[in-house]
């Protein structure tokens, strides 16, 4: 099975660290070969001491992206889900 890096290259990455030892990952990547994107947002685990285990955890998703305009759809969806992330905190 090939490594990821060697399928995909990293066009541009933010990293969102949200708690001591974990933080989220969010690339727009093309795949070698084909050249076609995705947005890939992944959870990452980091070590709690030396040696400790460091990379993605199971929680995550890749989103393709055909167009400018399934970009433009992403955009927006990103933007309904998190007015749904408030209305769903206020129950909390």
């Amino acid at each position: 099975m090939a490594d990821w890096a060697d399928k995909y290259s990293i066009l541009k990455t933010e990293t969102y660290k949200f708690e001591e030892f974990k933080e989220w990952r969010f690339s727009l990547e093309e795949h070698k070969e084909k050249g076609t994107l995705q947005i890939n947002a992944r959870c990452f685990t980091l070590p709690k001491k030396e040696g400790g285990y460091a990379g993605p955890s199971k929680n995550g998703f890749i989103i393709p992206i055909t167009s400018a305009e399934d970009f433009d759809n992403i955009i927006k969806c990103f933007s309904a889900f998190t007015d749904f992330a408030e209305k769903c905190k206020e129950m909390l």
